[in-house]
């Protein structure tokens, strides 16, 4: 039987989807209780040497997409436990770990979370998106929702997707987690010719907070206009 990934996805999505069982990978939500899960079973698996960690991050060509990194996971259910008693490496699990969308024109930050379920010595394979739509069309905004990003996005008359697949790294005896981090992000950045911004996703959660805030004033600033014009 082939193996399933585990791939987490957007707390935005409906419950139903991470419910579904019979999909070709077991879609999770990417909360921390989650990230948990998989610290545990990480620990309690033999990691076997063909254990590999996929990490993806995207670039847009005339649109934007999510851009991320995918780790080395565990999936769930009666399999996996089996799996761990046989002493065989866990199915990997793929995520995005800048968290977000861009704009396309840099990275932001890779955050550090999925380490933890990923063994010293497990490796981790870089993959590097880009994906284009046509006529400039730009289907996300600062303060756009996912739902409505993928609703813009579906509706597009094509969309180009190419996905190139970088060297397995694994980290270093003497390097941290962060370094390790920065490392897979940097090559991916040089793959995808962009520069890795020092902004993260709560960075990008704050600016969205402040204009989702300013807009409200603004509006609420043209409804008192009005009224004292019509007073």
């Amino acid at each position: 039987m082939p193996v399933r990934y585990t791939h987490l996805i957007t707390t935005a999505m409906p419950a139903r989807v991470t419910s579904t069982q019979n999909l070709p990978v077991n879609l999770k939500p990417a909360t921390p209780e989650m990230y948990d899960q998989l610290a545990a079973l990480a620990t309690s698996a033999t990691v076997s040497p063909t254990a590999s960690t996929s990490a993806t991050a995207s670039h847009t060509g005339a649109t934007d997409a999510p851009a991320g990194a995918g780790a080395q996971g565990q999936g769930q259910g009666q399999g996996q436990e089996q799996q761990q008693e046989q002493g065989e490496a866990p199915p990997p699990v793929h995520l995005f770990p800048e968290g977000g969308l861009t704009n396309g024109s840099g990275m932001m930050q890779f955050s550090r979370g999925f380490m933890k379920f990923v063994p010293r010595g497990t490796p981790v394979v870089p993959m590097a998106l880009r994906a284009r739509t046509p006529f400039g069309i730009r289907t996300h905004t600062l303060t756009s929702s996912f739902l409505s990003n993928l609703f813009w996005f579906s509706l597009c008359p094509w969309v180009e997707i190419e996905a190139t697949v970088l060297p397995p790294q694994v980290q270093g005896e003497e390097e941290g987690r962060g370094e390790f981090v920065r490392r897979v992000q940097g090559l991916i950045a040089h793959e995808l010719r962009v520069p890795v911004h020092d902004m993260t996703i709560q960075h990008k959660r704050a600016m969205m907070r402040a204009a989702e805030a300013q807009a409200k004033g603004s509006g609420k600033a043209r409804a008192v206009s009005r009224a004292r014009a019509t007073a």
